[in-house]
């Protein structure tokens, strides 16, 4: 059974650093639309998370005015 190792922050980009270097021109674009669609997906949770709070606010403040 493998180890687990703690690898640093500066340990994981050098690693992904090298990675990267050894990768061709397509592969290189692969993983710029990976990343694109990770950064997408990320910003949409946000923005639905954002949504879900301003509806909340909007109720409480709605409730507040109801009620005086």
């Amino acid at each position: 059974m493998a180890e687990a190792v703690q690898v640093s922050a500066i340990g994981r980009v050098e690693a992904a650093l090298l990675v990267i270097s050894g990768m061709t021109p397509d592969e290189l674009g692969q993983l710029s639309g990976l990343v694109a669609m990770k950064a997408e997906t990320r910003a949409s949770r946000q923005v639905g998370q954002l949504g879900c709070e301003i509806a909340a606010l909007a109720e409480h403040s709605k409730e507040v005015n109801d009620n005086g």
